[in-house]
């Protein structure tokens, strides 16, 4: 009797399944963003909701959730029900780097998010105080070195893609500098300009108006190629540090089990924004690339960011207790 019960419960759970993606989205829908507002994945989700939303036929709202380097807000889309309602802006700063350091980060990151799209890859700018009396990268690591341990760079907290890429780059130039971690870039860039903090990395959207006013300068970028929009700084790998590349990866994510009719509707949605003129231009003007990976493609980035930067955290020693 009880496995004839059980037969029928799951026939008419499977019936309700495809009849709620019918339905989907029959009420207002949340982004999660683990970092603080007015960050670069802030400002570019928000952008990507305002034309989402018309799109889906619901308002799509932003949450911002910061902390432990973008875990805990991954965190609360991880563990929150899987019908579609509840999204994560994800980067590989958070899936990829952060679970490596970071005791809060109470999921797997690649079982417990599915796909949605790809958004876009941002390098970063590598940028100090314009009162700093370094013109390029070689003259600030010929300063760091000649102060080993006095000179300070902000990140958004410890095992984020800022901390381990300025690590990186102090390991093969040969720095010692002090860490001082933030909960997100709109703070760094607090610190860089009240001279808390000497050096950081940030996303062009950000730090744009306080190079172009003289407040900040550039050093370099970290992308294989120089940024369009600065043609006159170098890569960090142009600039001192052969080799060097980093970037930052961002896209949305539901909860794994989320049914695939939903996602494939998020799919189109998403992709069709991502996509249109408008986007794709305040993408690149911004300093990004716009995201082309299949959602397969994409998890295939994450796992191989994750096994990749599991050997950098540990070989650099990066730990949260920093």
């Amino acid at each position: 009797m009880r496995r004839i019960f059980a037969l029928m419960m799951a026939s008419v759970l499977m019936l309700a399944a495809p009849a709620r993606a019918a339905d989907y989205p029959s009420k207002p829908i949340k982004i999660v963003v683990p970092f603080p507002a007015g960050s670069a994945s802030d400002l570019r989700t928000r952008k990507l909701a305002e034309q989402l939303g018309p799109k889906l036929g619901q308002s799509v709202i932003v949450e911002n959730r910061p902390g432990a380097a973008g875990t805990i807000g991954a965190g609360v889309v991880a563990r929150s029900a899987p019908d579609g309602y509840t999204l994560l802006y994800g980067t590989n700063s958070i899936l990829s780097v952060a679970p490596h350091v970071q005791p809060a980060a109470r999921f797997d990151p690649l079982s417990a998010f599915a796909v949605v799209s790809h958004v876009a890859n941002t390098p970063l700018v590598v940028v100090i105080p314009s009162s700093l009396p370094a013109r390029s990268l070689r003259e600030f690591i010929a300063l760091a070195k000649r102060q080993p341990g006095s000179i300070a760079y902000g990140t958004s907290g410890v095992g984020s893609i800022q901390h381990i890429g300025i690590e990186q780059l102090a390991e093969m130039s040969g720095m010692r500098l002090l860490h001082v971690p933030y909960k997100g870039e709109s703070e760094v860039l607090t610190g860089l300009l009240g001279g808390q903090v000497q050096m950081g990395y940030c996303t062009l959207m950000v730090c744009l108006p306080y190079m172009k006013n003289g407040k900040l300068r550039a050093l370099g970028v970290t992308s294989p190629r120089r940024f369009p929009t600065l043609p006159d700084v170098p890569t960090v790998a142009e600039a001192g540090a052969p080799g060097y590349e980093l970037q930052a990866t961002g896209g949305l994510f539901a909860p794994a089990a989320t049914p695939k009719p939903i996602l494939d509707k998020l799919y189109r949605a998403s992709e069709s924004t991502i996509r249109s003129p408008e986007m794709m231009a305040w993408t690149v003007a911004n300093g990004s690339e716009v995201g082309t990976a299949t959602p397969q493609e994409f998890m295939t980035m994450i796992r191989q960011d994750h096994a990749r930067y599991g050997v950098l955290v540990k070989k650099l020693g990066i730990r949260a207790e920093e």
